[in-house]
C-alpha cells in the first residue's frame, strides 16, 4: 500500500494499490483481472477500517469516479507502526 500516491500524502489512489498501470475496467482483457485484484485488496483495507473514501460517501463510486481514498486513523497508526520498524 503507498502512503504518498498523486492523490497526495495521507491519500491513496486505487492505482497505488499496486505496481502496474491503472487498470481498465471494461473489456475483456488482463486489464480486468488486474482491475479486480486491486479492488480486493483495497475492499480488504475498507473492510479492516484502514482506508475510506475521499469525496465520496461509498469506495464504488470514488473507484468509478477515479477519485481517491486515505487512511482513516487506524490505517494512520498501523503505517506509523510499519514505518518505525515496529511491525
Amino acid at each position: 500500500m503507498t502512503h504518498h500516491g498523486a492523490a497526495g500524502p495521507g491519500h491513496l489512489a486505487v492505482q497505488d494499490v499496486h505496481s502496474g498501470p491503472p487498470a481498465s475496467i471494461s473489456g475483456g482483457s488482463t486489464a480486468d483481472a488486474d482491475s479486480g485484484s486491486t479492488w480486493v485488496i483495497v475492499a480488504r483495507r475498507l473492510t479492516a477500517g484502514l482506508v475510506e473514501p475521499i469525496g465520496e460517501e461509498h469506495m464504488y463510486h470514488a473507484a468509478v469516479r477515479s477519485k481517491a481514498c486515505g487512511l482513516t486513523t487506524l490505517g494512520k497508526y498501523y503505517w506509523r507502526l510499519v514505518q518505525s520498524g515496529r511491525i
